[in-house]
C-alpha cells in the first residue's frame, strides 16, 4: 500500500514538472514575438510621415508667401492715388516670382485688341512689337480662345501650336523675339466683361500647374481692383473740381450781386463783373461793349487784365453792326470763339487785339 501510494505520488510530481516546463517554454515565444512587431513598425512609416511634414511645411510657406504679396499689393493700390503703373509693376512682380515664370505682361482691352500696358522682364524687343501692335483675337490665336471662353488659357508650347507653325505675326514675334514657350494667359474681368489681361511666360517648355493658374487668376482680380479704384478716383476728382468751380462761380456772382446793391456806379459794376468773369473763365484778359443804340455802335465800357496801349487801341477802334467780325454772331444772339486771331483773316478789328510791338494777343473765352 504504502509503495502504491508513493509511486502515485511520484507521478502526479512528474505530471506537474511537465506542465510547468509547458508552460515556461511558451512565454518566451510571446515576447520574442511582441518584441519583433515593436521595432518593425517604426522603419514602415518614419519615411512615409517625413515627406508628409516636409510637404506641409512647403504648402504653409508657400501660403504665407501668396498672403504677403497680396497684403503687399494691397498697401500699393491704397496708396497710389489712382495712379496704376506702380500697382501694376508689383503685381507683375509677384506673378513672375511665385508662378516661377520668366517674364510677365498686362494688357488692357480697347477697341477690340489687348494693349500693352506694362511689363516685367519681357525681353525690349518683344516689348516694342507689343506696343505697336496690340494683341487681337486673330482665329487660332489664344487671345480668340480666351475672348470667348473668359478663362485661363494654358499653352504648353507655343512653338508647337498650328498659330506659330502657320507663321502668324504674333506668334512668331513671340518665339523669335523672346523664345517664349509656355503660356498662361488669364482674362481680368469686370461683372464678366473683359477690362484686360495678365499672362506670364516660360522660355522653357513647362506648363503651368493649377496652382499657377488660380495663383494668377488671383492677381488678375487684384489688377482689376486697382482698375476700379482709379476709375472711382478719377471720377471723384472730376466731380470735385466741378463742385469747386460751382462753388467758385456761385461766389463771384454773390460779390458782383454785392457790388451792385453797393453802388449805382455802372463803371463800377462793370468793372467788377469784368474781373470775376476773367477769373472764373481762367483767361488773361476780358472787355465789356455796350451798344449805343443812338450811334449803332458798340462802346467800350470796362476792362479787366490789359494794358493802357490796348485799352487805348480798343477804344478807338469803330465797332457796329457792319463789322464782319460781330455782325453774324450778334445778329443770331450767338455765342462764339476764336481760338488764335493770329489765324484768322486781317481786319481793323482782329489788328486792334493782336499788337505785335505789344506781344498781345486776347482770346475769347
Amino acid at each position: 500500500m504504502a509503495k502504491g501510494v508513493g509511486g502515485g505520488h511520484e507521478e502526479a510530481l512528474e505530471s506537474w514538472q511537465q506542465i510547468a516546463k509547458a508552460r515556461r517554454g511558451k512565454l518566451p515565444a510571446r515576447k520574442r514575438r511582441n518584441v519583433s512587431r515593436t521595432v518593425r513598425r517604426p522603419r514602415s512609416t518614419g519615411t512615409g510621415q517625413d515627406a508628409k511634414v516636409t510637404r506641409l511645411a512647403r504648402e504653409l510657406d508657400e501660403a504665407l508667401e501668396q498672403q504677403a504679396a497680396a497684403s503687399e499689393i494691397l498697401q500699393v493700390i491704397s496708396s497710389s492715388a489712382g495712379d496704376l503703373q506702380p500697382v501694376f509693376a508689383t503685381i507683375l512682380e509677384k506673378a513672375v516670382r511665385l508662378c516661377s515664370a520668366t517674364f510677365g505682361n498686362i494688357y488692357r482691352w480697347e477697341d477690340g485688341a489687348l494693349h500693352l500696358v506694362a511689363t516685367h522682364n519681357t525681353p525690349p524687343a518683344l516689348a516694342e512689337v507689343r506696343r505697336r501692335s496690340p494683341l487681337r483675337p486673330d482665329p487660332q490665336s489664344f487671345v480668340a480662345r480666351m475672348v470667348a471662353t473668359k478663362g485661363a488659357i494654358n499653352i504648353p508650347d507655343l512653338a508647337a501650336e498650328p498659330f506659330y507653325i502657320e507663321r502668324n505675326p504674333t506668334a512668331v514675334a513671340a518665339v523669335e523675339l523672346a523664345d517664349m514657350r509656355s503660356i498662361l494667359l488669364v482674362p481680368m474681368l469686370r461683372n464678366n466683361d473683359l477690362i484686360g489681361a495678365i499672362s506670364v511666360y516660360q522660355q522653357t517648355v513647362r506648363p503651368f500647374t493649377d496652382r499657377q493658374i488660380a495663383l494668377l487668376a488671383g492677381f488678375a482680380n487684384q489688377a482689376v481692383i486697382a482698375i476700379e479704384n482709379a476709375r472711382l478716383l478719377t471720377e471723384l476728382r472730376a466731380r470735385s473740381e466741378e463742385l469747386g468751380r460751382s462753388v467758385g462761380e456761385l461766389r463771384m456772382l454773390a460779390e458782383v450781386s454785392q457790388a451792385v446793391n453797393k453802388t449805382l456806379d455802372l463803371e463800377t459794376v462793370l468793372s467788377t463783373i469784368a474781373a470775376k468773369a476773367v477769373q472764373v473763365s481762367n483767361t488773361d484778359a476780358g472787355a465789356i461793349y455796350v451798344f449805343d443804340d443812338a450811334q449803332r455802335l458798340f462802346r467800350l465800357r470796362a476792362t479787366y487784365g490789359m494794358d493802357r496801349k490796348l485799352i487805348d487801341a480798343l477804344t478807338h477802334q469803330r465797332i457796329d453792326l457792319d463789322s464782319v467780325d460781330v455782325a453774324l454772331p450778334l445778329t443770331r444772339g450767338e455765342i462764339f470763339q476764336v481760338a488764335d486771331l493770329r489765324e484768322e483773316p486781317a481786319t481793323p478789328l482782329n489788328q486792334s487785339f493782336w499788337l505785335p510791338a505789344t506781344g498781345h494777343c486776347w482770346r475769347h473765352p
